[in-house]
């Protein structure tokens, strides 16, 4: 039998280790089924918390806690398990300490890598979202009605709209919503960009012709307005 601390080789007689001192194993209880490592529980949790609620403050310990494990395990002879636990959470640990800043890092260069190509695709909404305006008014003039859909408006309206937008809602990296009040007294007109590279302004307006907008997020009547 080998000392479960340093595996040096036991007197069966023996009751502690001639090497490190230590009590020597019953062989009545060698036979016991292997416990779970904590360090191994502590790791795969630590794992999933660092995937997005805490990233690397709880991804950091789960890569300590993970290698601790193994090794625990490796050295245990059996007596410990968890080695799977702790490879999941050395796993989840290394994603949130290496790809997540990755990911926050081309977050924060996208406006600066595609920020010609972004202020050219608002530029154009913002003159499509006025023309769209315009449109509805000299519809709702001639019919004493808002067009119940861009369609109608794009088929009605004298003044020429991009077929893109009233066939497909979309232009640019922007998609276009238009939603008339039940009565048609109304409308709302959204153009909210596609992804982060399309554009960073989500654009709000309505039937008083305001033009509003939101940074990162849907604007709605309460944003800031853009002069005309």
């Amino acid at each position: 039998m080998l000392c479960p601390v340093c595996n040096s080789p036991l007197d069966g007689a023996s009751q502690a280790c001639p090497q490190c001192s230590r009590a020597s194993v019953d062989p009545s209880t060698s036979a016991l089924s292997p416990t779970l490592d904590g360090k191994a529980v502590a790791s795969i949790l630590l794992g999933f918390l660092s995937i997005v609620p805490l990233s690397i403050f709880a991804g950091i310990p789960a890569v300590v806690l993970g290698h601790l494990s193994r090794a625990s395990v490796r050295r245990s002879q059996g007596r410990l398990k968890g080695s799977g636990l702790a490879l999941a959470g050395l796993i989840m640990g290394y994603v949130s300490v290496v790809l997540l800043p990755l990911l926050l890092l081309t977050v924060t260069a996208i406006p600066h890598v595609f920020g010609g190509r972004i202020a050219a695709n608002e530029a154009r909404a913002l003159n499509t979202l006025r023309s769209i305006n315009y449109a509805a008014t000299t519809y709702h003039v001639e019919h004493n009605t808002y067009p119940p859909n861009l369609q109608e408006l794009g088929s009605a309206s004298l003044f020429p709209l991009d077929n893109e937008v009233t066939s497909f809602g979309t232009q640019s990296g922007y998609r276009f919503t238009y939603k008339p009040s039940s009565l048609g007294s109304g409308y709302v007109l959204r153009a909210d960009p596609m992804s982060l590279t399309t554009g960073q302004r989500h654009f709000y307006s309505d039937a008083s012709g305001i033009i509003r907008f939101e940074n990162g997020k849907p604007a709605g009547s309460a944003s800031l307005d853009i002069a005309p």
